[in-house]
This record gives structure tokens, sequence and C-alpha cells, in this order.
């Protein structure tokens, strides 16, 4: 007959202390020599930041990274693993134009009628 694996077994204290001072000696792990592009990229935020800051974009910062440091990637990569980052657009050298004047807006559709429009192009 098969023993039931759910029945409880029972552990001396004194085995469970012994367990735990085993468990508390091990050394911890040594952090990994090698890592993905991922975590690159998130060990990389303090200098990224600090560029955008000096107002580098991320399509520049993604071109030193890959032409001077060899480490090839995209402004896409960048944005996907640091979705955090706060990105100043570039400031336009032209002040921008005057606002258009607001479109009039047809009246709302009633049930059972339609707006006819002109058509966009020439036929």
């Amino acid at each position: 007959m098969r023993e039931n694996r759910f029945e409880s077994t029972l552990f001396s204290v004194d085995r469970i202390r012994q367990v735990a001072e085993k468990l508390t000696d091990y050394p911890e792990v040594p952090p990994p020599q090698h890592v993905g592009k991922a975590e690159a990229v998130r060990l990389l935020e303090a200098p990224i930041r600090r560029m955008l800051e000096k107002g580098y974009t991320l399509k520049r910062i993604a071109e030193i990274l890959t032409a001077e440091c060899g480490f090839e990637t995209t402004p896409r990569t960048i944005r996907l693993y640091l979705p955090h980052l706060r990105v100043r657009p570039p400031k336009a050298s032209v002040p921008p134009a005057e606002p258009s004047p607001p479109k009039k807006l047809p009246r709302p559709v009633r049930p059972g009628e339609f707006h006819v429009r002109p058509d966009r192009e020439t036929l």
C-alpha cells in the first residue's frame, strides 16, 4: 500500500535549528558577471538620465552607446526598458504658429437623419 504523501511528518525542533543554522551560514551569491540588454539598460539609467538633463535626445544617446561604447541599442530599446524616463522634446527654434480658429462642428445628427459632406477630392 502506498504511503499518503499528504500525511504530516514530524520534525524535531533541534533538527530544525540545525537546518536553519546551516542555511544561514551559506555565503551570498555573487552578482552576475553578464547581464542581458534589459538589465544593462537599467544599470545605465543614471548616466542616461544625466545625458537627457544635458539636452541629449534618446536617438543621440543610442548613437553614442552604439558607436563609441560598443553597446548596440536604439532609442526604442531605451524607452522600452526605462519607460518612466521623462524625455523632453527638443526646444523649437521657431516660435509656434498662432493657433488656428476652432472648427465649426456640425449639429448632432438625429435618428433618421444624415449629414451630406462634400467630397475630399475631385473626381
